[in-house]
């Protein structure tokens, strides 16, 4: 399943930049990370691409993510009990 983050603030693009406008709690898809400069490539919900600054969006844990966290959290022994 591909990355999905949400943005944290508005991001308006420079017309021919090949940025990516983007709204504040909008949700997006990522392409490609790390790009150089701090930048995403990404894909918003009407199928638009560009780039946007990494530090506007936030990353969203997948239900698959959150399940094994909290799998993992109920899964360890209690040791010690005390009757």
């Amino acid at each position: 399943m591909a990355q999905k983050v949400r943005a944290a603030y508005d991001f308006d693009a420079q017309p021919g930049s090949g940025e990516l406008s983007i709204r504040e709690n909008e949700i997006l898809t990522v392409i490609r990370e790390n790009i150089e400069g701090g930048w995403i490539e990404g894909r918003n919900a009407k199928g638009q691409v560009g780039l946007f600054p990494e530090s506007y969006v936030n990353k969203i844990q997948s239900m698959k993510q959150h399940m094994v966290l909290s799998i993992d959290y109920f899964s360890v022994p209690k040791l010690f009990y005390r009757f």
